[in-house]
């Protein structure tokens, strides 16, 4: 994990930042004890009965809690930044597995044909013989 996070900040973060990526998240919905508790303990995505009795409960109207409970959940979503890294870090190390997995079976494939090759002249040279 530290060779992730020594990626991230020196070489990933940078270059995203180089390409304009923005490093801000979503909108954080503001702090709210019981509208907390609701969301981590029971749901997430509230039915209209629930959203109906916390509004009378708060004294909020409908719509400023389904926007309360949209903005908390993007709050979780990772940013664009985040996301960048992660994948310029994936495909740093898929190209590496990739480029050692063909060169490696460059050295097998070579080093087969060569016993191969000299397996076959020795077969045809017997049979030329006979």
């Amino acid at each position: 994990m530290n060779v992730f996070l020594v990626w991230q900040w020196f070489i990933a973060k940078p270059c995203a930042l180089g390409l304009k990526i923005q490093a801000n998240g979503p909108q954080k919905a503001q702090p709210n004890a019981i509208l907390e508790k609701v969301f981590t303990a029971i749901t997430k995505h509230p039915d209209e009965k629930r959203l109906e009795g916390l509004s009378k409960q708060l004294d909020w109207d409908v719509r400023t809690i389904q926007r309360w409970f949209r903005q908390r959940r993007n709050q979780e979503k990772p940013s664009t930044l985040t996301k960048f890294c992660e994948s310029m870090w994936r495909f740093t190390f898929y190209l590496y597995v990739f480029s050692y997995g063909v060169r490696f079976l460059k050295k097998v494939r070579l080093t087969m044909l060569k016993y191969v090759g000299i397996s076959f002249i020795q077969f045809t040279n017997f049979n030329d013989t006979s």
